[in-house]
């Protein structure tokens, strides 16, 4: 019973689903899910994100899964994410260590706290680093496009993810939507 341990531990949990069927369970598209607050530090102090995105349909509503996952958070929010293995082992667009570039470095901004795969499962815990206004500088455009990186054999999937450099950057990625402010 989720109400046992939101009073026990004093969570606020916030489930999502985008086909619901729990009455505990809100029925929401996270693409356009709100975000909670203006203020960076009233975000999100967690978010699960297990085996989610490689149901995503295209390249891109994965970059805007992940550049919403991050600003969803607060800074040193922790993201915990989840995806078969076979999406960065069997795809001609993508490694496992391509996607951490990607989720890392000059992509997505997150920083690796725990990386761990089991043989059907990659298991992240990202966490939004403190300081994040440097942002716009380190990203790279190579995360613009799907380019094919392994060659020469057949792959069971296309899986692959593209970034846009302005919901990288939280510019206009949450424009229409009400969020609170005070």
């Amino acid at each position: 019973d989720s109400n046992i341990s939101t009073k026990k531990y004093r969570l606020h949990v916030r489930a999502i689903d985008l086909h619901s069927s729990h009455e505990g369970i809100e029925e929401a598209d996270f693409l356009t899910f709100p975000l909670l607050h203006k203020d960076p530090t009233k975000r999100y102090d967690v978010v699960v994100c297990s085996m989610v995105i490689n149901c995503v349909p295209t390249p891109k509503q994965r970059g805007t899964m992940v550049a919403r996952l991050f600003h969803q958070l607060r800074p040193e929010g922790l993201l915990f994410l989840t995806l078969p293995k076979l999406c960065l082992t069997q795809s001609p667009f993508t490694t496992s260590q391509h996607f951490i570039n990607m989720l890392t470095n000059d992509g997505v901004g997150f920083e690796i706290q725990e990386n761990k795969e089991s043989p059907k499962v990659s298991f992240f815990i990202l966490k939004r680093p403190l300081e994040t206004s440097s942002r716009e500088t380190e990203f790279n455009p190579k995360w613009t496009t799907a380019t094919r990186i392994n060659k020469g054999k057949k792959y069971r999937n296309t899986f692959s993810v593209i970034l846009n450099r302005d919901e990288v950057n939280g510019v206009n990625l949450f424009h229409n939507e009400q969020v609170k402010s005070g």
